[in-house]
């Protein structure tokens, strides 16, 4: 693997890791191009899944940096409610509870489908058509939520509505895991910020899981020995500076702007990618 593909690689990442327009869509068109475009080489299939894994842990990295105050906060409630036995006072205390189910529900969806979400990540063409999906979905939830009273308090049923949105994303490439998170919170009744925030939240144990279950795949077989650590390691460095600064503006367009400008990139991204692949 070359650098530069290295360095534009992580920069996709951290751009489209949580922005609601599907970071593996992305890394897959991205590949794409690199392969029959530019002629670029491919890695081999188990590089190029450490590769993907090593990014999303840069992007891990940026959202745990974040949010290091509100998880720290959240940590020390939920400590708190267990000596106590009160998880009223707090309403911090129940966010681990919340994630926590929300993952469970998104594994349980999404791990039967294993296989074919492999399959699914080597077909750009079939990625434009998610892609479209969650144009669609965007647009959809943004118009429909303007017709449902706000509440920002995360309850068990939109932590489990949010967490079945993310394993189906998982199962589909090209349908974004955080733009179907934060549209189910706003089905919820949570406002676009709070649905972003509580989405970054939930990629975090999500992340966590693939990250070890797939390195753990690829130690047991000895092929990480012949991987391009260098441009690996870059990679997941630009991925973490990249996706911490695309969080902090991301939830200020959020306070203006809508998700219907996603919706549109979605839809010309997605077409683009059926017509050329």
């Amino acid at each position: 693997m070359h650098y530069i593909q290295a360095i534009i690689t992580g920069i996709v990442q951290g751009l489209t890791e949580f922005l609601p327009v599907s970071s593996s869509a992305h890394l897959v068109l991205t590949a794409a191009i690199f392969d029959k475009i530019l002629h670029i080489s491919q890695m081999s299939d188990a590089e190029e899944i450490f590769f993907d894994l090593m990014l999303h842990l840069g992007t891990l990295i940026a959202v745990v940096f974040y949010f290091k105050n509100e998880l720290d906060q959240i940590f020390k409630a939920f400590i708190n409610a267990l000596k106590t036995k009160d998880f009223q006072s707090d309403r911090n205390s129940k966010l681990p509870i919340f994630i926590a189910a929300g993952t469970l529900t998104s594994l349980c969806i999404a791990a039967p489908f294993k296989d074919v979400v492999e399959e699914m990540f080597k077909r750009p063409d079939l990625v434009g058509y998610f892609l479209i999906t969650t144009a669609c979905l965007l647009a959809f939830t943004e118009f429909y939520s303007q017709k449902i009273t706000k509440n920002s308090v995360i309850s068990t049923k939109k932590a489990l509505l949010v967490g079945a949105f993310q394993g189906f994303a998982m199962i589909f490439r090209g349908i974004s895991r955080s733009g179907s998170t934060m549209a189910a919170g706003l089905l919820g009744g949570l406002n676009r910020v709070d649905a972003a925030r509580f989405s970054f939240l939930m990629s975090i144990p999500i992340i966590i899981i693939a990250v070890i279950f797939h390195s753990l795949e690829l130690l047991s077989t000895g092929e990480m020995l012949s991987f391009s650590m260098g441009p690996i390691f870059v990679g997941t460095v630009i991925s973490a500076i990249v996706g911490y600064l695309c969080i902090k503006y991301f939830l200020i367009f959020l306070q203006k702007h809508s998700f219907y400008y996603f919706s549109v990139y979605c839809a010309i991204i997605g077409f683009l990618a059926i017509k050329f692949f």
